[in-house]
């Protein structure tokens, strides 16, 4: 539901006169995620009781959300797009799609499947951008450096570093500004802080974007592993220790083509940033 003046207007309790209503608006305005209703309460005079029951109401009257996890409520305002379901609670980590539509075409043309007289075999079908998610798993490694003619040097050292796994088939993500971006069941590299992944100076930074910006497969975010599975994948191959997850997103055009004669339908599917084919 989108939120709109003339939805405000229409809610079936004016919160401009509840000071407790007017109080939790204010606080989820700025917070920009979901919240309990003891954070909500915390350096006020209400209570929690008090909070619980006032954000309920605007839960009644369209303004707000709640959803429940682990036996507490989370409140959020709808006009945020939060998706609390889905572990998504506030703005997310997410890389820009920097080519749009036209240009995703534009490569997608490029790809048909023609005949040696340059005659078209198949036909676009339709384009959608998706933000895939990932789990960004940050971690330590250590090994023992080896020792120059046997006893020179040696000793311990430790990495900090981070890795990107798909999230719901957990496979391990790599870039390079050749071939792009490809998942892989089993890694190649001797450490974990040698993976060729996503923190690469060839990538835009990733920053936070409010989740009505994104475009979420609600079919994917429900395949999203949990993080504690990341990091046993990670941990499985690797001698890391791993000391926070997040899930983060990228995004990705699925193009599918039909064919005009024989043959079957297909799917291609381009990264949002350079147009390089997705593997995985």
């Amino acid at each position: 539901m989108a939120i709109t003046t003339a939805s405000l207007g229409a809610s079936k309790q004016e919160p401009e006169s509840d000071p407790i209503a007017l109080h939790i608006i204010a606080t989820l305005e700025k917070a920009k995620r979901v919240m309990k209703s003891g954070e909500l309460a915390g350096g006020t005079k209400f209570t929690s009781d008090q909070i619980r029951r006032a954000a309920d109401k605007l839960c009644d009257s369209g303004l707000l959300a709640k959803h429940q996890r682990s036996g507490a409520n989370l409140y959020h305002l709808i006009k945020h797009a939060l998706l609390p379901e889905f572990g998504i609670d506030a703005e997310m980590l997410a890389l820009d799609a920097l080519l749009d539509e036209k240009a995703i075409l534009k490569i997608a043309d490029d790809r048909l499947d023609r005949d040696f007289l340059a005659r078209d075999q198949e036909a676009l079908d339709s384009v959608e951008l998706v933000h895939v998610p990932l789990w960004r798993v940050h971690f330590s490694e250590s090994w023992e450096k080896l020792k120059l003619l046997g006893f020179i040097g040696g000793g311990e050292k430790t990495v900090i570093d981070s890795v990107y796994l798909h999230a719901a088939k957990l496979t391990f993500a790599y870039f390079n500004d050749i071939e792009g971006f490809e998942f892989l069941k089993d890694p190649f590299s001797k450490r974990a802080s040698e993976i060729g992944d996503l923190d690469n100076q060839d990538l835009p930074e990733f920053k936070l974007i409010a989740p009505l910006k994104l475009s979420l497969n609600r079919a994917l975010l429900k395949k999203i592993q949990p993080a504690s599975e990341a990091e046993a994948a990670l941990k499985s191959r690797y001698k890391i220790k791993p000391t926070q997850s997040e899930l983060v997103f990228i995004p990705m055009y699925r193009v599918k083509y039909r064919p005009l004669k024989e043959g079957r339908a297909r799917t291609l599917k381009l990264d949002g940033i350079f147009g390089f084919e997705m593997l995985y």
